[in-house]
């Protein structure tokens, strides 16, 4: 009887042992694949991510993660990702600590102004490989051929806008969608009252954010109190009264704006460029590109400008996975990175995405080498107040919901 004992725990250690050895053939073979993860991108901009990629000759899987929940939820557990792409935001400085410093010879290529927007307490915490730029876009049949002048300050918006047009829609914004909605907003802060402003509302924002339990759009009543917010909010209603700006263009999103481009033809369109190039605005002929107007009072140029990113999350390994492949990955992830801020992986994705590359040696077509210039001579960039303000996704929703509301509300 013992002896029949003995034999079943012999067998079922031997079970046990074949098991692991199999469970860890498994994970020793996952583990040379790279784990990359694409937080609050674009589909377009995964898309065209990926292709760089595929061209680097790297075994990865791509995993899209869900982004109503919290970055640092994907990051602080014991099986996470290689490489994370996403943007320059509070979310990347929620998990800076479990971030490698990602500085390489090619990074230092990289212009200050954009260098600086994934800095968090002066350490480079991501690599910035792409500038989504908020950006003015004129008729240039209607604005050029009428003979106004390049509208340098904020105030000489109005003055085109109100002369006499044929068409139908003076300025557009896709205000239904949260990151053109907010992007707008901010352009709109910075240029009619200066960074101060910005960098204030910011720091409200971010602690609204954290001492209240429960976000929604009554979170933010305080803040539009602020007599700088309730005259812009002012003069967003009076030019949807006057028809400076689309009326509909709070219910207006991506897909109908474009829409609207094709058969209204509006005078000036305010679209970040990811936006622009799906709607190809960028390579129309018919539309020209312009620094956003600043502020009569100063000559400063901060342009709005959220950053792609990537980032080599520094988190623990599998306990299936050893130090060593763990290191070979990290080392793969870099070179992944190194390639796509090398010269020819920034061109190719410029060309496909309309991102303004970061890297200075890039060879570029000529309309993104336009919009390199500018942020090489602005006094620097900021991302929009929704990702400068918000670690929750919901956050920047109820804030985007809370400004149409606050909107719909204001009867001039």
């Amino acid at each position: 009887m013992k002896k029949k004992i003995r034999s079943f725990f012999i067998l079922c250690f031997c079970l046990l042992i074949l098991l692991f050895l199999v469970l860890f053939g498994i994970q020793n073979k996952k583990s040379k694949i790279l784990r990359i993860a694409c937080y609050d991108l674009s589909s377009y901009t995964v898309e065209v991510l990926s292709k760089a990629i595929d061209n680097f000759g790297f075994a990865y899987n791509l995993t899209i993660l869900d982004n109503t929940k919290e970055l640092d939820s994907y990051i602080q557990v014991p099986v996470s990702y290689d490489l994370l792409f996403t943007l320059d935001s509070k979310n990347l400085e929620s998990i800076s600590t479990q971030l490698k410093n990602p500085e390489t010879e090619t990074l230092l290529k990289i212009n200050n102004p954009v260098r600086i927007s994934v800095q968090y307490k002066n350490r480079l915490i991501g690599t910035p490989l792409f500038s989504d730029q908020f950006q003015m876009f004129y008729s240039k049949e209607l604005i050029i051929a009428e003979e106004h002048t390049f509208p340098t300050h904020f105030s000489e918006i109005e003055s085109i806008l109100s002369k006499t047009t044929s068409s139908s829609i003076n300025m557009l914004c896709a205000g239904g969608d949260d990151y053109e909605l907010l992007s707008f907003f901010t352009a709109l802060i910075e240029s009619k009252f200066g960074k101060n402003l910005y960098d204030s509302s910011v720091l409200e924002l971010s602690a609204i954010e954290a001492n209240t339990e429960n976000i929604d759009i009554d979170s933010f009543v305080s803040f539009f109190q602020k007599p700088e917010i309730k005259t812009l909010f002012e003069t967003l209603k009076e030019w949807e009264t006057k028809e400076f700006l689309y009326p509909f263009w709070l219910s207006t999103d991506v897909p109908q704006m474009e829409l609207l481009i094709k058969t209204k033809k509006p005078r000036i369109i305010c679209a970040n460029l990811s936006s622009a190039g799906v709607l190809n605005i960028i390579d129309s002929t018919e539309y020209e590109s312009f620094f956003f107007p600043f502020s009569q009072s100063t000559t400063s140029k901060y342009l709005v400008s959220n950053t792609v990113v990537g980032a080599i999350p520094s988190v623990p390994k599998s306990p299936f996975e050893t130090a060593a492949q763990a290191t070979d990955k990290a080392i793969k992830a870099k070179k992944v990175l190194e390639a796509i801020a090398s010269n020819p992986s920034q061109e190719n994705i410029s060309k496909e995405l309309h991102l303004i590359p970061t890297n200075n040696g890039t060879p570029m077509i000529n309309t993104i080498a336009e919009y390199k210039s500018w942020i090489d001579g602005s006094t620097g960039v900021i991302s929009s107040i929704g990702t400068a303000s918000f670690t929750h996704k919901s956050s920047l929703h109820f804030f985007a919901e809370a400004i149409r509301n606050q909107l719909k509300n204001i009867h001039p």
